[in-house]
């Protein structure tokens, strides 16, 4: 993905930083340009290198903090009991299991 979008947010990097008033104060396209003749196709992609190494772990940890979340919040939406600790897990007596039965295989 950060190979195709990285020339934007390059430009993007650049024009954020430019001095109101500035040659680099302009738009996107223009910014494109600029980079182009400035470095060439290089210029383009600069940083790609240390963007894709941060990416793994950056996407790693946004994904075990999803997991951590979502089996505080809703502990029932995962199968596995052992998750969830013993005084959270639902306690059913015979009679609702039997019921739950019947209305499952209805």
């Amino acid at each position: 993905m950060w190979t195709t979008v990285l020339p934007l947010d390059v430009a993007k990097t650049r024009i954020q930083t430019a001095q109101p008033g500035t040659a680099w104060d302009t738009g996107v396209v223009q910014q494109l340009r600029m980079l182009w003749r400035e470095g060439g196709r290089r210029s383009l992609w600069a940083g790609l290198a240390p963007t894709v190494v941060r990416a793994f772990p950056a996407n790693a940890c946004q994904w075990l903090a999803w997991e951590v979340a979502m089996r505080q919040l809703l502990p029932a939406a995962y199968d596995d009991e052992s998750s969830i600790p013993e005084e959270r897990r639902p306690r059913l007596d015979e009679a609702n299991k039997q019921q739950e039965v019947r209305v499952v295989t209805v």
